[in-house]
Parts: C-alpha cells; structure tokens; sequence
C-alpha cells in the first residue's frame, strides 16, 4: 500500500490514520520519507491537516504534527511546557 492509497473506511490514507492516532514518528516517515500528500481528503472532505484540528488536543503534540504536515519542520520532539516558553 502507498503513502496515498484510500481504506474502503471513510476513505482514510496511512496520514490520516497517523495524525488520528498521534504517531509523530509515523507522520513524519509518511511526509518526508514517503512524500504522502497531506492535502489528501478523505470520504467527509477532511485533510489530515484537518484531521489534526479535530482529533489532537494537546497543543504540544498538535503543533508538532502541524509543523510536520505544512513541512515547516522535520524534528519529531513534542516541546512541553509551551505555553511557559512562551511566556518567557
């Protein structure tokens, strides 16, 4: 299966299933090693960039897999604490 192929399931790909699930490490394999197209929607018209929105809470962890979604990024560190170090 390619980073692009659909599950009959909602017509999900690897990536959505991978920002869902919050595997950092598997999001950043399926974009920068496996080129996955992270603009790809699935059966509900949701991107996994839309998908990380939805599902992600933790501000941490969502902005991590937001940076490696728009390739802002390639680092798969969860920075904690951000809003302190933010403050500072």
């Amino acid at each position: 299966m390619s980073a692009d192929a659909q599950t009959p399931w909602l017509k999900n790909t690897p990536l959505h299933f991978a920002v869902k699930a919050k595997q950092v490490k598997a999001v950043k394999t399926l974009v920068w090693d496996l080129k996955a197209d992270s603009s790809a929607k699935n059966y509900m018209d949701l991107t996994p960039k839309d998908y990380c929105q939805k599902f992600v809470k933790d501000e941490e962890t969502r902005t991590t897999v937001m940076g490696l979604l728009t390739k802002m990024h390639s680092n798969t560190k969860v920075v904690k604490n951000l809003a302190v170090k933010r403050m500072k």
